[in-house]
């Protein structure tokens, strides 16, 4: 198994805990956590791991997929035990065709590397082990590993690759080393700048952080922003450097003394609509916290598709079929000649109503509603005239007739 030097472990651990003060006694306990069933995001590396089971309790990496072969995959839990030393164990699957890569890490943090070793069986499970290393509550803890191959097994037209199979993490702090972590009491207060945002919008969430009076001084302090899906990204003009892994944007930040309080800022941009975004903001540091409740803030976003509903108007040049609306003669629907038919109808029996009243008809026959004259006859009938003609000059038969049409109008 490659190792970090110790140098650079004390170094890291240091990062995690602070003052360390001697004396204190562990209680032995070892927590186990399943690949499969307790890391609830298996996609925050460069590449996705997929599950192995019912068929395999692990997580493997699509090697079938030639951009994900030689690229690390990351699944990562949060802590919720208490902060201490812990040995950590990693329960890997070594595999005939390549000897896979695997690193751990806490808060982003790399902590230790292995390696699978060659192997006569496949799958034979191989347990890494990393001493010493300091977890805080609400911790990030992640593992990491790679589908490579050792060009020994012949597949297509190349080598198979190891898929980076793992499958469980175990956390032993009966062995590990032992002292007290300074304790903290951080709080975390946000809001967002606008609560009517839509796609391509960049916002601000504003973020006040406070570290409250007679612990200690917060080292490491680390904002996370969760989202629930990719609806949201880091905006490229944000004033808070900040790097997004899987569903989480991580933002490092300098130590916070005690009594001390902090304002910063992130911009973010929408990228997908959704009524129900969630965005989770958390504050966590490298020391125990006293009082984690108060380092979760939840931001309830709703993004709209556009500023703007569509235009739901006709097209230029089509006219709507409502009988009320006017048209030009020449654009009108067939609702449209109707209302001009029965128009034409209307005042045609009106001039006869009134001619009727005026006078004895010359043929000396006279009925209740008058007779019609031979004008108002010719009224009634114009519509009938127009359509006819409308269709000759407009609708020809055949292409022949297209020049007798025009020249009919």
């Amino acid at each position: 198994m490659k190792a970090l030097p110790t140098l650079i472990k004390v170094a890291l651990n240091a990062m995690f805990i602070g003052t360390l003060t001697a004396g204190s006694v562990a209680h032995a306990d070892i927590q186990i956590f399943e690949a499969v069933n307790d890391f609830p995001i298996i996609n925050a590396g460069e590449v996705p791991y997929y599950s192995e089971a019912p068929r395999r309790p692990s997580l493997a990496i699509d090697a079938s997929k030639t951009h994900y072969r030689d690229r690390f995959a990351r699944a990562t839990l949060i802590y919720d035990g208490e902060s201490g030393f812990h040995d950590i164990t990693l329960t890997a699957l070594a595999e005939l065709d390549g000897e896979a890569v695997y690193r751990l890490l806490i808060n982003d943090v790399l902590l230790g590397t292995a390696t699978n070793p060659e192997v006569d069986v496949d799958y034979t499970p191989i347990r890494h082990t990393f001493e010493d290393i300091v977890v805080p509550h609400g911790a990030t803890i992640a593992i990491e590993s790679l589908a490579n191959t050792n060009g020994k097994i012949p597949e297509g037209d190349g080598t198979a690759f190891a898929r980076g199979r793992w499958t469980t993490l175990e956390l032993d702090d009966g062995d590990a080393g032992q002292g007290t972590v300074d304790e903290v009491d951080l709080r975390l207060e946000a809001a967002v700048d606008s609560d009517d945002v839509k796609i391509g919008d960049v916002f601000t969430v504003s973020l006040d952080i406070s570290n409250s009076e007679g612990g200690a001084v917060a080292t490491g302090p680390r904002l996370a922003l969760t989202r629930a899906s990719a609806e949201i990204a880091l905006a490229s003009e944000s004033p808070l450097a900040c790097e997004e892994y899987g569903n989480d944007i991580i933002c490092l930040l300098s130590e916070l003394a005690a009594g001390d309080s902090r304002s910063v800022s992130v911009s973010l941009q929408a990228i997908a609509a959704s009524p129900n975004a969630l965005l989770r903001a958390t504050i966590t540091t490298d020391q125990h916290e006293s009082n984690p409740e108060d380092n979760v803030v939840m931001l309830p976003l709703s993004i709209n598709a556009s500023s703007e509903e569509p235009d739901q108007s006709a097209p230029e040049g089509e006219t709507d079929t409502d009988a009320d609306d006017t048209a030009d003669t020449d654009n009108q629907t067939s609702d449209g000649e109707q209302t001009d038919n029965q128009q034409a109808r209307n005042e045609a029996l009106d001039s006869a109503s009134l001619d009727g009243t005026s006078g004895d008809d010359t043929s000396g026959n006279r009925s209740g509603g008058g007779a019609l004259s031979p004008w108002a006859i010719l009224l009634l009938l114009m519509p009938t005239f127009q359509r006819q003609h409308k269709r000759l000059r407009y609708s020809p038969s055949n292409a022949s007739d297209c020049g007798r049409c025009r020249s009919a109008g």
